[in-house]
């Protein structure tokens, strides 16, 4: 059985690979406004963040802290 820790591990590890491949590609790698549905994009601007994170979470299949995460870093711009 694969513990937290050992996921962890493996998702920052990927991370890392992603980014170097986009370093190595010269790209750039895509931001909120590309990855977020227009619904959600809409249910965050007009203050109903909690409904956003809930969209979000069913579209992406994501977990809370990171659904929160982006629903937030959405409405910062």
């Amino acid at each position: 059985m694969t513990t937290d820790t050992e996921l962890y591990s493996r998702v920052y590890e990927l991370e890392r690979l992603v980014d170097h491949l986009y370093r190595t590609l010269n790209a750039e790698k895509p931001g909120l406004e590309t990855t977020l549905s227009d619904r959600v994009r809409a249910l965050a601007r007009s203050g109903n963040a909690i409904e956003a994170i809930k969209v979000y979470r069913e579209e992406t299949g994501c977990d809370l802290r990171t659904a929160k995460e982006a629903v937030e870093s959405l409405r910062a711009i």
